[in-house]
């Protein structure tokens, strides 16, 4: 298979990860009232926990990721997105529901970190640009899809399938983890990690522009956290 076909699928699967994150966005305000959530503040903590724990989870996956491979780390990530998902579906309090939340960041950084590496590690320097812009085309139309797919879920079973609000709610979280059990199942099948050379122990010095690209990356990141997580608790108004 050839590089890019490679850099496709990792892609399909952060695109899938991404949009099961997402998924429960259009209803949120809803669920959360229906799990016993008064507060603005109590909704907006339910992205905030799963962006924190995600934000502070990516350094970490980065350098795992160097140690036990992208790949393996790639299907950790995955199999405890699976079991976040399913976790949602069970009937539980508010806050237990929030540490769920992050634990699905964690998950989620796990996916997202070693995949973005191994797209750089699949393609030569020459073409990592252009491979970056595919894999960041496809994984991010997951954040934009997640919302209408699971009100469109939740809609389907809420009305035409009769079931009551908290089982439409538990039909997303299901569709969700059936979304990801494909996605691991393609990771599993259809990614092959090139194997890497032996690196040298002696850390190389990061220059300033590398610092000042870093540093406006992690700003960048920061903001959309920030409005993403300003707006949610709105909704419920």
């Amino acid at each position: 298979m050839r590089a890019i076909l490679h850099v496709a699928v990792i892609a399909v699967a952060a695109f899938i990860v991404n949009a099961s994150s997402s998924i429960m966005t259009s209803f949120l305000p809803v669920y959360a009232q229906s799990m016993g959530a008064q507060l603005g503040v109590e909704i907006g903590l339910f992205t905030s926990m799963f962006l924190l724990s995600r934000i502070f989870m990516n350094y970490y996956s980065g350098i795992r990721s160097d140690r036990i491979g992208r790949k393996r780390l790639i299907v950790i990530g995955i199999t405890i997105c699976i079991a976040s998902s399913l976790l949602l579906a069970v009937p539980m309090g508010w806050y237990l529901i929030l540490c769920v939340r992050a634990i699905q960041g964690i998950g989620s950084s796990m996916v997202w970190t070693p995949s973005t590496a191994l797209v750089g590690d699949l393609m030569p320097k020459g073409r990592r640009g252009f491979a970056m812009a595919v894999y960041n085309s496809i994984s991010m139309v997951g954040w934009v899809l997640g919302p209408g797919l699971g009100g469109s879920v939740q809609w389907y079973f809420r009305n035409p399938a009769a079931l009551t609000l908290e089982g439409s709610f538990q039909a997303v979280f299901y569709t969700s983890a059936l979304l990801q059990v494909a996605a691991l199942a393609v990771v599993l099948v259809a990614i092959r990690e090139p194997a890497r050379a032996e690196e040298s122990e002696t850390k190389m010095p990061i220059d300033r522009s590398l610092r000042r690209s870093l540093a406006a990356m992690s700003l960048l990141v920061f903001s959309f956290a920030l409005i993403v997580a300003l707006i949610e608790p709105l909704l419920v108004y």
